[in-house]
């Protein structure tokens, strides 16, 4: 939703977030490829997926040097948006976003708060699917 607002650097790193916490769960699902593809697709770049990815406290020490504190909220909102993507917020997706918001100075309460949004916009969307193309 609001990745195509960070700077090229920022995307890049973005998406290797992307593939460490897809992985993280030992399950990078279709649905997370498709959501990352998405992410890709926002941002006006393309990923390899066969290209090594750094770890992700290398990753996040990077963003913190080059992002302000919208731009970490936004990495950080749309990381818990992939890892809800299965429908499943496994506990070390948790931890891991966890991690970097703690990393990236955010308060406590933010995950929670993106967590709740999501639901709550999943949910909107379910019940427009459901009026309109009948799912």
């Amino acid at each position: 939703m609001y990745l195509s607002l960070l700077n090229e650097k920022q995307k890049d790193l973005c998406i290797g977030l992307a593939i460490n916490l897809a992985s993280v769960d030992g399950n990078f699902s279709e649905d997370e490829r498709v959501m990352i593809d998405g992410y890709c697709y926002e941002m006006g770049i393309t990923y390899d997926y066969t290209k090594e990815v750094a770890s992700p406290q290398e990753i996040v020490e990077k963003l913190c040097e080059i992002s302000n504190k919208k731009e970490k909220q936004i990495i950080v909102f749309e990381a818990v948006g992939l890892a809800m993507t299965d429908n499943e917020f496994h506990d070390n997706e948790r931890i891991m976003i966890g991690n970097m918001a703690e990393k990236f100075g955010l308060e406590s309460s933010f995950v929670a708060q993106c967590e709740k949004l999501i639901l709550d916009y999943m949910e909107i969307q379910n019940n427009m699917n459901k009026l309109v193309i009948n799912v």
